[in-house]
């Protein structure tokens, strides 16, 4: 089943303040534009570029040019740093998508006065 708007929204506002997903950002461009220390903003920025991009971007190509557009207005950085980046953005998107869904289903189950199927099983 598809993810509704809403459940879509919970799962973007869950990456947009992943604090974990926004430091190894930062770390990862601090890196590889050897800057002092990390930048957090820097790395939640990158967060958001991702996810606009995602939102934005039609097909892999389209959204993988998006984020490297975005990017390059606040660093220069190579298409294979970005891709990296926009990569982790989009696996954390999957996985608080997935969060989201089971949430759904645990809660439908519970309201139903049963217990919610173990995935997998």
């Amino acid at each position: 089943m598809a993810a509704s708007s809403l459940e879509q929204r919970k799962a973007v506002e869950r990456v947009t303040t992943d604090a974990a997903l926004a430091e190894a950002l930062a770390t990862e461009l601090a890196r590889a534009l050897q800057l002092p220390g990390t930048n957090r903003t820097l790395g939640r920025t990158f967060v958001r570029f991702g996810l606009a991009a995602l939102r934005e971007g039609d097909g892999d190509a389209d959204v993988e040019r998006l984020f490297l557009t975005k990017a390059r207005t606040l660093a220069s950085i190579r298409p294979e740093l970005a891709s990296a980046l926009l990569h982790r953005v989009k696996e954390r998107l999957r996985n608080a998508t997935l969060q989201v869904a089971a949430e759904r289903d645990e809660a439908k189950a519970s309201a139903a006065g049963g217990a919610a199927p173990i995935a997998g099983f």
